[in-house]
C-alpha cells in the first residue's frame, strides 16, 4: 500500500509503499535492487493482483521495474524514486499515487555486488540510474574511492549523493541534446584515460549507450567481464515492454563482446 510521495525534482517523484508483504525483504537485499509493480494498463489508482482473473473485456495488468532506493526493515517501508518520462503508465502511476493505493509487485532483482577486490569504483549513468546510484553511493564503505558521471537534462534533475566512501561526482548536463542521443558519458571516460588498479565498473541507462560503454570497458581498456555490471534501463523509441526484449539484445551482445575480447 501506498504510505507517503513527494517531489525530489520536477522529474522525479518519491512514492513510498509499505505492508506485512515486504517484511523479510532485507534478508536479500543489495544496493540497486529492483522490483516490479503490477501498474493497470491505464494506470488507475488500485492494481490488480499479479496474477490477476482476467475476464473478457478486462485488460491485463503492466509490470514496470523499479529500483528500491531504500528500505527500512522496522516499518516495512520501501522507497521508490520513479523518473517521469512524458505521460507513460508507470508515470501516471507515480504522478496520481496517494497514500491508501494498493499495488502488488515481486522481486527483487539485483544489479549491484560490490567486489572486495575492486581498489575503486566507477559508477556511470542517465538520470533513470539516479536511484540506484544514489542507494550504491550510500553502500560504499569509508575505506573506498568512487568516480560517478551522471547525465541528466539539466540542473534541475540533479539530486544530493552522499556517500561514506571518498566518491567523486561530475553531473553531465545534455543542454537540448535528447536523452539516448548523448555520447557524455563515453566522452567523460574516455577523457580518463588508461583506467589504473582493478577498478569495478557499473553501467546503466539508455540501452544503447550502455551498449557502447561496455565494449569501450572491455575491448579497449581490457577490463575483465565480472568487473563490469551494464543494465539497460530503457531504450530509446520503445516502451517498457520492448526495452525489456532490448535488455535481452543487450545481454546477449555482452556475450559476444567478451567473446571478442578474449
Amino acid at each position: 500500500m501506498v504510505v507517503a510521495t513527494a517531489d525530489l525534482t520536477p522529474r522525479m517523484r518519491r512514492v513510498v509503499i509499505a505492508g506485512e508483504e515486504l517484511r523479510g525483504f532485507e534478508n536479500g537485499q543489495l544496493p540497486a535492487d529492483a522490483v516490479k509493480l503490477a501498474l493497470p494498463a491505464a494506470a488507475a489508482k488500485t492494481a490488480p493482483q499479479l496474477q490477476p482473473e482476467l475476464t473478457e473485456g478486462d485488460t491485463a495488468p503492466l509490470y514496470r521495474a523499479y529500483t528500491v532506493r531504500d528500505y527500512d526493515p522496522t516499518t516495512t517501508h520501501m522507497t521508490l524514486d520513479v523518473l517521469l518520462h512524458g505521460d507513460s503508465p508507470g508515470s501516471r502511476w507515480a504522478r496520481e499515487a496517494e497514500p491508501g493505493d494498493r499495488i502488488s509487485w515481486y522481486g527483487p532483482r539485483s544489479d549491484f555486488y560490490a567486489s572486495p577486490e575492486a581498489s575503486w569504483h566507477l559508477i556511470l549513468g542517465d538520470e533513470s540510474a539516479l536511484p540506484a546510484i544514489a542507494a550504491i553511493l550510500e553502500s560504499l564503505p569509508r575505506s573506498t574511492v568512487a568516480r560517478v558521471f551522471v547525465e541528466v537534462a539539466d540542473e534541475t534533475d540533479e539530486l544530493s549523493l552522499t556517500s561514506p566512501a571518498r566518491a567523486e561526482i561530475t553531473w553531465l548536463h545534455r543542454k537540448g541534446v535528447p536523452a539516448g542521443n548523448s555520447d557524455l558519458l563515453e566522452r567523460a571516460v574516455r577523457e580518463m584515460g588508461p583506467l589504473r588498479g582493478t577498478p569495478q565498473t557499473w553501467v546503466a541507462g539508455e540501452a544503447g549507450v550502455v551498449r557502447t560503454l561496455r565494449r569501450y570497458l572491455l575491448r579497449e581498456q581490457g577490463l575483465r567481464r565480472e568487473t563490469v555490471q551494464a543494465s539497460g534501463y530503457w531504450r530509446a523509441g520503445l516502451d517498457a515492454s520492448q526495452t525489456d526484449e532490448a535488455v535481452l539484445e543487450l545481454a546477449r551482445a555482452a556475450t559476444d563482446d567478451t567473446s571478442a575480447a578474449h
